[in-house]
């Protein structure tokens, strides 16, 4: 083999080990001068124009999104009331928190037992008034308080894990609104204040 080498054969051999070395070279130039590093921006530099815009409201009920509660059964149903603009729903934000939106109301419905919160062993199902898709739940479950203290609700959102509340068993994702001690669910509940970091 070494009878075979010569001059011409080396350097050519050469000459393409460094242009495919080059390209190879030309390309990781090309991604390195588009791209940008945490440790090259500076604090508070970037602007909300800078980041992925907020995306569109993921409305509860509308095709391809999660569905309303119904107490398990038909007999509670959860909806937006029909009140124009208070569509219950959820999106990100440029941070990647959470917000859920809207107004979340609950009727009597006619399957079941035909009430909302008619006995204890019901009434967790009939409190579950949507769940979460993996992606938009917290680490842990999150409490928030809505409406007044005589006509407010606690919503409960369950983060990743199965939990137990008051015996019953609530599954990851699912938001329970649980009417304040010695009142109703009121007629709309206010879920606008809710936000929270998704896992």
């Amino acid at each position: 083999m070494r009878g075979k080498l010569t001059y011409s054969n080396v350097m050519s051999t050469i000459a393409v080990f460094l242009a495919l070395a080059g390209g190879s070279f030309a390309v990781a130039a090309a991604f390195e001068k588009d791209s940008v590093k945490s440790k090259q921006v500076k604090d508070e530099s970037l602007k909300e124009v800078d980041l992925a815009p907020t995306e569109a409201l993921h409305e509860i009920g509308a095709p391809g999104e999660p569905a309303f509660g119904n107490g398990a059964e038909g007999d509670c149903l959860w909806s937006d009331g029909g009140v124009v603009n208070s569509e219950v729903g959820f999106y990100r934000d440029v941070s990647g928190r959470v917000h859920l939106s809207g107004v979340a109301a609950v009727e009597d419905g006619p399957q079941g037992d035909g009430a909302c919160m008619d006995g204890p062993s019901e009434q967790m199902e009939d409190m579950r008034a949507f769940t979460l898709p993996a992606g938009y739940r917290p680490s842990g479950p999150e409490q928030f308080f809505t409406g007044s203290f005589a006509h407010g609700a606690s919503v409960v959102v369950n983060g990743t894990d199965e939990i137990n509340i008051a015996g019953s068993q609530v599954a990851p994702g699912e938001v329970i609104i649980i009417p304040t001690i010695g009142s109703e669910i009121p007629e709309g509940v206010p879920l606008g204040s809710v936000s929270f970091d998704a896992d």
